[in-house]
């Protein structure tokens, strides 16, 4: 007797819901979140650009927050040429429109 499998779609997370909840991210995670190599994190925190704390000792596992994910993320973004000195280093939206 052939038993009959039904295809089930696949569930997809969203990047707000795997920190929803979670105060502490790991280098792991935090890469996740940003989109990043758990290196590229572990390689931040060392040279103390992105704020986290170490537990335990001096060597001890890294942990970080989302919200200073979100600040160190926005410390690097690369503005448009012309736009960075405009009003403040605010992002304007491009008039053009893409069809």
């Amino acid at each position: 007797m052939a038993t009959q499998h039904t295809a089930s779609t696949p569930v997809v997370l969203p990047i707000a819901d795997l920190v929803r909840g979670t105060t502490w991210l790991d280098i792991h995670q935090a890469g996740i979140y940003t989109s990043c190599k758990a290196s590229t994190i572990r390689r931040a925190c060392n040279r103390q650009e992105l704020q986290h704390v170490r537990v335990g000792h001096a060597r001890g596992p890294i942990l970080t927050q989302a919200e200073w994910l979100d600040a160190w993320m926005m410390r690097g973004v690369q503005y448009p040429a012309g736009d960075a000195g405009d009003e403040g280093g605010t992002v304007h939206e491009s008039s053009e429109t893409v069809h």
